[in-house]
């Protein structure tokens, strides 16, 4: 199982995210990036997506970051299902 901290493997539905993806409104924006919401072209699911800033200063906050979404399990915080 994994551990808190882990990068795990996940699941990829594409080649690429466009592939995949349906991209719609902004639907807010943080220090990390822009959220959007996206519906995924098979299987019709809405999702939050989370685009991040392509920056080299941020590449250990990103990885923080995902460790933290992946550690979390609860009903009021967005979980990561792809990445």
């Amino acid at each position: 199982g994994a551990h808190r901290g882990d990068f795990l493997e996940f699941f990829v539905s594409g080649e690429s995210f466009a592939s995949a993806y349906s991209v719609g409104d902004k639907i807010g924006e943080g220090g990390f990036g822009k959220v959007f919401e996206a519906t995924h072209k098979v299987l019709g699911v809405s999702r939050a997506v989370k685009r991040l800033k392509k920056t080299s200063s941020r590449v250990e906050l990103r990885k923080n970051e995902l460790s933290a979404l992946l550690a979390l399990d609860h009903p009021h915080i967005v979980k990561l299902v792809e990445y």
